[in-house]
């Protein structure tokens, strides 16, 4: 199962009633408006990402690879600050529950540390819409087993 495969199921399965698509196949100029307020929060993951890879001694294939996903729920015209404030704290739990899932997969090796990291970057009115949430950026280590034998 690819990478992709693997954190599509991990949002799938905990907010099945969120709508989910790839940054591959969203359209900010219409999907960005015309998500109903019933189908949030909208989640975003983003497969156009380059990885760099490595073959290390134990023969496995290590994918530098960084994960992107954007976490938005409905703001208002006449919303405050505060309540804006409130609106993209929720998303971010959203988002740290992907992610804490996301590096409990076996084929993740943190990157560096041995402590697990990800950015936080809270966004507000995304795409001149009125989504509020997150972006978090994961860069983690894919262990992939590949079958080296030659030909």
């Amino acid at each position: 199962m690819s990478l992709i495969t693997s954190i599509t199921s991990i949002i799938v399965g905990l907010y099945p009633d969120a709508t989910f698509t790839l940054s591959s196949k969203f359209s900010q100029n219409i999907e960005a408006f015309t998500v109903p307020e019933t189908a949030l929060p909208l989640i975003i993951l983003d497969n156009e990402l380059t990885k760099v890879s490595e073959i290390k001694k134990n023969n496995n294939v290590q994918k530098d690879t960084r994960i992107l996903i954007s976490v938005f729920g409905l703001d208002g015209t006449d919303n405050t600050d505060a309540q804006s404030q409130i609106i993209q704290e929720t998303m971010e739990d959203y988002a740290d529950r992907i992610a804490v899932n996301i590096w409990r997969m076996d084929e993740i090796r943190p990157i560096g540390s041995a402590n697990q990291r990800w950015n936080v970057t809270p966004v507000f009115r995304a795409f001149g819409s009125l989504l509020t949430g997150v972006t978090i950026e994961i860069r983690a280590n894919y262990n992939v087993v590949v079958n080296m034998t030659k030909p």
